[in-house]
């Protein structure tokens, strides 16, 4: 936790983030710069030392599982690889936000606002969606629902802010991929994920 105050993975991160950006604008590829975007994350995550909590196991699993979904969404045939992978490392997250306390108070409304928004995307976005996609994509819409429920219960703001920002950037990439592709839900969406997940990795350690 204290090397991403120290700044490094962020400015390292934030540097393959804009060069990602301007790959995607000039049609370059994009996989090296994605690796490195992420490994940007896994040293936030590992740069305090390895985890010293169950959570923060979980949390790094979900990290890395991450990883492995940003790689497989490089390429066209990568879709439900890195579905997969990102539910995966969604329920690892869910986890370990449970693992570090419950705030019921919270959890319980914030459920309640998730439904609806569950709902409202749904609704906007499965017309959308090819007839083979959609179940995919609507459990996979389920599980992110619950990591944000989850994360909201937590009594550290900076695991809801991370979960927050990641959900808001998988809206970018919906839009992206099934409603309006454009370089502009990239311009919004990478670093909204990068960012979440930067913040995710802060409390591993």
């Amino acid at each position: 936790m204290n090397s991403i105050h120290e700044g490094g993975p962020v400015i390292f991160t934030a540097i393959a983030v804009a060069a990602l950006l301007i790959a995607e604008k000039t049609n370059r590829p994009t996989l090296g710069w994605k690796t490195l975007a992420s490994l940007g994350f896994m040293w936030a995550a590992l740069g305090g030392g390895v985890p010293d909590t169950f959570g923060g196991w979980l949390l790094l699993g979900g990290l890395a599982l991450s990883m492995v979904g940003d790689i497989a969404l490089v390429f066209e045939r990568g879709f439900l690889a890195g579905l997969a992978a990102f539910a995966g490392a969604h329920l690892l997250y869910s986890g370990a936000f449970l693992s570090f306390g419950i705030r019921w108070a919270t959890i319980i409304p914030t459920a309640l606002i998730a439904a609806v928004a569950f709902l409202a995307v749904k609704r906007w976005l499965i017309g959308d969606v090819p007839p083979n996609l959609r179940r995919p994509v609507v459990a996979y819409m389920a599980i992110i629902t619950v990591m944000l429920v989850t994360a909201s219960g937590s009594a550290r703001l900076v695991l809801y802010a991370g979960a927050a920002l990641f959900y808001l950037s998988d809206l970018a990439v919906a839009r992206h991929r099934f409603v309006a592709p454009g370089l502009e839900n990239k311009i919004v969406g990478l670093p909204l994920y990068y960012a979440g997940q930067l913040l995710l990795a802060s409390a591993v350690t």
